[in-house]
């Protein structure tokens, strides 16, 4: 089926739930009759269509109902996950409003926070103990896709607040946002990476909900090495 978008059409594969959890395909309730029909969403969906700009309107009613910066960071981000489209216009109808929301300061709380408020994987994990396999893992992530832009970090000097091990892919995603906002590179040709040499965040260490390598922060030669590699 071709799924249209403006300035061009997509052939996509996808059908009825799957097409509605796939973030960068994923119209909700802007998606037309004849594509609902065409691609098995009749009685997915509520009967009315949406215009973007009426989404973006309840969008932005359901951000403003949350009562602190974190929190509506946390709600963009379930946006994103959801619908890039939607996400994409809301910001950039509030762009001043919000790039502080999604950026610096409110991020580095989103990023020392990012154990506890895991849900689903942002980008590239390189981790140390596992650089074997780097090359595969890369290639599978990235097949069939042209990547313009990567943005990677190690996490050690994050906004302002220093190590945050691998929370750190969390400035990787919002740089990586701000590049398709202002500069407008497609989100699908963006990678955030995450290379995990460890913390020396001791608060991190000790907390069993960490989600990285839970070890010292790699230096010197081995470092080098890994980043070489």
């Amino acid at each position: 089926m071709v799924l249209g978008i403006p300035k061009s059409q997509i052939r996509v594969a996808l059908r009825g739930g799957a097409l509605l959890t796939n973030a960068r395909f994923n119209k909700g309730t802007a998606f037309s009759i004849a594509e609902r029909q065409a691609f098995g969403l009749n009685g997915r969906l509520p009967s009315r269509t949406n215009t973007l700009g009426e989404q973006c309107e309840r969008a932005y009613d359901q951000l403003m109902s949350r009562d602190t910066a974190i929190r509506k960071n946390t709600f963009l981000q379930s946006l994103k996950d959801q619908n890039w489209v939607l996400y994409y216009s809301l910001i950039s109808q509030h762009l001043k409003e919000l790039v502080p929301i999604i950026y610096t300061p409110t991020q580095a709380e989103a990023i020392a926070n990012y154990s506890h408020l895991f849900r689903r994987s942002e980008g590239l994990y390189l981790t140390f103990n596992e650089q074997d396999t780097m090359e595969r893992d890369y290639l599978e992530q990235t097949r069939g896709r042209d990547v313009d832009l990567i943005v990677c970090s190690d996490a050690e000097a994050i906004l302002g607040i220093g190590d945050q091990g691998v929370g750190g892919i969390g400035i990787c995603t919002a740089k990586s946002s701000i590049y398709s906002l202002v500069g407008g590179i497609d989100p699908f040709k963006c990678l955030p990476v995450a290379l995990d040499v460890g913390t020396d965040n001791q608060e991190l260490l000790n907390d069993h909900l960490y989600v990285g390598w839970p070890q010292k922060r790699v230096r010197g030669e081995k470092y080098d090495q890994f980043i070489d590699k």
